[in-house]
């Protein structure tokens, strides 16, 4: 599978190099914002995360980090991670 060596640097990579937004929903729409958009919230932001918070202790609802990561990823690390991800080999230790 995934060495330990590898799993460093990709680690490491991804920490320096990828940028990630922050998903949530509120009141039924989801959003995606950029980090200066999240940061940009300011006092509203709060108000965000109560009512996130809320809906999420009744099942409710999500917020996370996330970055695209797909078959059109350009960046190269990040693709080889991907192809190494749906490879066959990795799938039959999966399944």
């Amino acid at each position: 599978m995934f060495d330990e060596k590898s799993a460093d640097e990709l680690f490491r990579y991804v920490a320096q190099h990828v940028s990630f937004e922050t998903a949530f929903t509120q009141n039924g729409q989801t959003y995606s914002l950029t980090k200066e958009q999240w940061v940009g919230l300011a006092d509203n932001k709060v108000a965000v995360l109560d009512q996130i918070n809320e809906r999420a202790s009744r099942g409710i609802g999500f917020l996370y980090g996330r970055s695209a990561l797909n078959e059109s990823t350009s960046d190269a690390m990040l693709k080889g991670f991907f192809d190494w991800l749906i490879s066959e080999e990795s799938l039959a230790q999966i399944r």
